[in-house]
């Protein structure tokens, strides 16, 4: 992903947690991306080409909706918390 280094810290069933960096700065560094989890079904295409389904982080223009950067674990982790919660209301 544009020459970062992407890990999961934390999930739940709704949303994760990704530490990011550059390959070449310290652990310490990373910054993190929390994201709501969206779950795609499986696509057929004309000429037959499927893909399965899958899970994806939010396009470009769904961030700040769907998707946040924080620069602290802590933020990050509110922020889960939050999304967790309001997919619990939801359902």
């Amino acid at each position: 992903m544009n020459g970062f280094i992407l890990k999961q810290v934390e999930r739940t069933e709704t949303a994760a947690v990704y530490s990011k960096r550059k390959p070449e700065w310290a652990e310490s560094a990373a910054h993190f991306e929390v994201i709501r989890i969206r779950k795609r079904k499986q696509e057929e295409y004309p000429k037959g080409n499927i893909i399965p389904a899958h899970e994806s982080f939010p396009s470009t223009e769904s961030w700040g909706a769907l998707g946040f950067s924080y620069l602290t674990l802590t933020e990050a982790r509110n922020r889960l918390a939050l999304l967790t919660c309001q997919a619990k209301q939801a359902s």
